[in-house]
């Protein structure tokens, strides 16, 4: 990049920006790197750790939430940030001692915090294109007129991060720029498989496209076909409801009932309101939600106070997962919530490293005093960030003895894209170096980015958990899930339970989920029930999963093929069009297997013709004839003389369109289950109802002889 002229840099604020940060006016240190011998104080100006080494990795974490007025960070994150970092931090010191990946080689690190922010994450990591910049300072100077004194930036090689989607694509697009690349542990954004505009990036997680897919499957085998989305305003929110809508509108049988967003910057009483739009279609009580993990808790707290414990049925993405924080307090309104994350094992060597962290011994995380504040519920003396608390923390407190601890659901992809890193450039270093110790001058004095990039996207190694760690062409990895339940045991204590998994297709345990009446039987989240015997559906219009259910009247009739009588069955046999049916059954064997007799009114109005059942009406979605068990054949006769001439000049017509509409309806023998059959004046075939117009009067008799015409 060619330096650019003031006037240049004051019309391109992301070149002043970048210059900036590139300046210390007499300053040889700019960034603090250790903690200071008094932890206590290192809250008020930690930004960033260091961890010295021949390649330097960058690292992206939410270690705090967004900020509220104004303010660019909010609170500590101890799962989502503090976990994580320190999952980054385990996995280098494993593979600095690893005689075999990287032999002489040591990794260092440049972690900084995102406060869960795309525009925040941006300013932070320009540091980690410090090196790139070309610097003039041939025309600035320092306030007292002295030339500016630059500081050694690192070389960052590669970028472990970030965690949300919209912070990955903002950094991305920098990144791409110095041929940078980045592995993300959380990422599940589709937008982010466009390898044309994000070419550098590669993540250890599935994309959200196969996440939607799972959750439809989810819902479809639950029988729900009357959702509502709900999206927390951002790339990984919106991006996965689309993909959600998108799946639905392609395969059909679910409707959304409505898709809501979440603001990025939320007004006092917005979950509130939210939560009186998803009551508007009450039927929709089950709620796909692809939201943050502070917009989930802040929804579960909005449906509390509004008394609707109980009625939605969350369906949560993996932002949600198995984590604890968005349910803390708030146990009984997400109880029976399903939840998906990408198919993980705890790593248990993990659990004994960070158990074993104190204050004396975890003096490179910048942060860790304030975490320690926040797990143990103490303050550290004057300098503390919790003025409100009068308990003082001794500092001899333990993680896990003294507080809660469970192991972050991310930790395991953290380290796993880690060790992408470190495999793609020990791959690197094998085909530049030659078995040269340590970096060799090729890749000592600058790593090709782009090389870097093909040997990351053709690692193939077990990672932390055991799985394979693959990448494809797009540089996702593949689609595999836990399908989790958060349920309330009898104990009244909550705890989220696998109940499934999905691999390109849903393995569900129905009979292991719980809901919030103890009852097992699957709750309802349709927009219509099914009409009863007797009644036809009116679909409303737009809306394919509802409908309103209207008696069959005046000529409107009714069948139900599968109760046929005993003796009777329905043999497909292409014939003209057949009107109103009647079912002749065979008379005992010693009366010569002759048919029974019943006063019935002849065309003449004489009692003659056989004893018979009434079916109705089934124009031309009967494409046969009905056969007692002794398989003669059933004559087709017209009750109208006059048009005998149309039967016979439309039979070939009408045999084709009866034979179109038994594909259509799917009338084989063995799948006739009440199929209910109504007559209406309309001369077309509506799929949804199932009810149409014969062409006229016909009836089924026995007849020896060819087929006529009466």
């Amino acid at each position: 990049m060619e330096p650019q002229s003031n006037a240049q840099l004051q019309s391109n604020p992301v070149a002043s920006l970048l210059l900036a940060v590139s300046y210390a006016c007499l300053l040889p240190v700019a960034w603090p790197q250790r903690l200071p011998v008094d932890p206590q104080a290192a809250p008020e100006y930690a930004h960033s750790i260091r961890l010295d080494g021949d390649i330097i990795l960058g690292g992206l974490f939410p270690v705090h939430s967004r900020g509220d007025r104004g303010m660019p960070c909010g609170d500590l994150k101890k799962e989502k940030g503090i976990h994580r970092l320190e999952a980054m931090m385990f996995a280098i010191d494993l593979i600095n001692k690893d005689p075999e990946l990287l032999p002489n080689i040591t990794l260092g690190a440049r972690i900084l915090d995102t406060c869960s922010r795309d525009t925040y994450a941006l300013e932070q990591s320009l540091t980690f294109v410090q090196a790139l910049i070309e610097r003039d300072g041939s025309d600035v100077r320092c306030a007292n007129g002295d030339p500016p004194i630059f500081t050694k930036p690192d070389k960052i090689v590669g970028v472990i991060g970030a965690a949300a989607s919209s912070v990955s694509i903002m950094v991305a697009n920098i990144l791409r720029l110095f041929k940078i690349p980045q592995i993300s542990y959380a990422s599940t954004a589709p937008e982010l498989s466009d390898n044309t505009r994000y070419d550098f990036f590669s993540r250890v997680v599935p994309p959200d496209s196969y996440q939607a897919q799972a959750m439809m499957d989810i819902v479809t085998a639950m029988g729900w076909n009357y959702v509502s989305t709900l999206a927390s305003e951002g790339n990984y929110g919106e991006s996965g409801v689309e993909a959600f809508v998108q799946i639905s509108r392609e395969t059909g049988g679910v409707c959304i009932a409505q898709s809501l967003k979440i603001p990025r910057e939320p007004k006092p009483g917005e979950f509130d309101k939210i939560i009186r739009r998803l009551l508007e279609t009450s039927n929709a009580r089950a709620i796909i939600m692809f939201a943050n993990e502070d917009d989930i808790r802040r929804v579960l707290d909005a449906a509390k106070r509004n008394n609707q414990t109980g009625h939605f049925l969350w369906v949560g993405s993996d932002s949600w997962g198995s984590k604890i924080s968005p349910v803390i307090g708030q146990e009984r309104v997400a109880g029976g919530a399903i939840t998906i994350l990408p198919k993980r094992a705890s790593v248990d060597a993990f659990d004994r490293y960070f158990r074993s962290r104190s204050l004396s011994n975890n003096r490179r995380n910048v942060w860790f005093a304030e975490f320690w504040e926040e797990n143990f519920n103490c303050k550290l003396g004057m300098h503390g960030k919790r003025p409100g608390i009068l308990k003082k923390c001794t500092g001899l407190e333990k993680v896990g003895r003294d507080s809660s601890y469970e192991q972050e659901g991310k930790v395991q992809f953290v380290m796993d894209a880690v060790y992408a890193m470190a495999h793609a450039l020990h791959h690197m270093h094998r085909k530049l170096c030659h078995g040269y110790p340590g970096l060799c001058p090729r890749m000592a004095n600058g790593i090709d980015g782009k090389e870097l990039l093909g040997h990351i996207r053709a690692v193939n190694f077990n990672g932390s958990a055991g799985t394979p760690v693959v990448f494809n062409e797009n540089g996702d990895a593949p689609g595999r899930y836990d399908i989790f339940q958060y349920q309330i045991t009898n104990r009244s204590t909550a705890e989220y339970r696998v109940i499934g998994s999905w691999t390109n297709k849903l393995h569900l345990k129905v009979k292991a989920m719980r809901w919030k009446t103890g009852d097992p039987s699957l709750p309802a989240s349709v927009c219509s029930l099914p009409c009863r015997a007797g009644e036809r559906k009116k679909v409303v219009k737009g809306v394919p999963c509802c409908w309103h259910c209207e008696r069959c009247e005046g000529y409107h009739y009714q069948v139900h093929l599968s109760g046929l009588p005993a003796g009777h069955y329905f043999q497909p046999h292409l014939s003209a069009a057949v009107g109103r049916v009647r079912v002749v059954r065979r008379g005992p064997a010693a009366h010569g297997g002759g048919l029974r007799r019943a006063a019935h009114p002849g065309p003449q109005g004489g009692a003659r013709g056989p004893q018979v059942r009434h079916l109705g009406p089934v124009a031309h979605l009967l494409p046969g004839l009905l056969h007692p068990a002794d398989g003669n054949v059933h004559g087709v006769r017209h009750q109208d003389a006059r048009r005998s001439r149309d039967l016979q000049r439309g039979q070939a017509h009408r045999l084709h369109h009866v034979h179109h509409l038994y594909h259509l309806a799917g009338l084989h023998t063995h799948l006739l289950r009440n199929f209910a059959i109504c007559r209406e004046a309309a001369s077309k075939v509506p799929k949804s109802t199932g009810c149409l117009e014969p062409p006229g009067p016909f009836r089924l008799t026995r007849e020896e002889g060819p087929l006529s015409e009466r």
